[in-house]
Formats: C-alpha cells, structure tokens, sequence
C-alpha cells in the first residue's frame, strides 16, 4: 500500500535537499580557492654527499657502513637544500613525504621534523 504524500510535505524537503545541494556547491568552490597543501619531511645530510647536479636533478651518493654504494637521484624542482648553521658540513634536506618513502631515503637518514607547504 503506498503511502501519501501532500504538496506541503514535499515543498519542505525540496527546500531542504536544494540548500544541501547549494552548501556542497559552496564547500567545493572554497575548497578550491585554498592552496592545496603537502606533507613535508626535513632531515640532514652530509654536503660531501651531494656530489653530480645536472640542471633538474641532485645525485646523492655514499657509501654503507658495510660498503654498499647507495646513490639517489632526487628532482630539484620537490627537493629544497638548505645549509645548516650549526654544522657547516651538514645540509638540511627538505622534500615531499611521498617522495622520501618512495625513494628509500628513509632506510638512511631519519626524519628530524614534518611540516606541511602549500604547492
């Protein structure tokens, strides 16, 4: 058996499902205005292991305590190098988190701080 509805029940709930319409609207235009945002590690390294620059890439190479020669080829449009103050042969390493996982940085050098900034 259907149940009946009246036009006044209806008129309420068109009004309500058209402001939740026009709140998702709003939400993704603001969402879209804001800079999106990444997840950023930091973490030093030795500036004598900064050895090859071509115009887009930094060569990063050294080798294990057990001899290993490790070399990681890293963009220089996501990486950030900056030299540290208090140790002059160290460099903070500044680069997407996404990308220090998926190179394997994280096997040598431990983060030292997350940060987030805007792309």
């Amino acid at each position: 058996m259907k149940k009946k509805t009246s036009k006044k029940s209806e008129a309420p709930l068109k009004e309500v499902v058209e402001q939740a319409v026009e709140q998702i609207r709003e939400a993704a235009a603001a969402a879209e205005e804001q800079p999106k945002r990444r997840k950023v590690v930091e973490f030093h390294i030795l500036a004598s292991i900064m050895e090859f620059a071509t115009e887009k890439a930094q060569l990063l190479a050294f080798h294990t305590e057990a001899g290993e020669e490790v070399k990681f080829w890293l963009s220089k449009s996501l990486t950030h190098f900056v030299a540290d103050g208090d140790a002059p042969e160290k460099m903070i390493c500044r680069i997407p988190a996404w990308l220090y996982y998926k190179a394997g940085l994280d096997k040598f050098f431990p983060v030292e701080r997350w940060s987030q900034a805007a792309i």
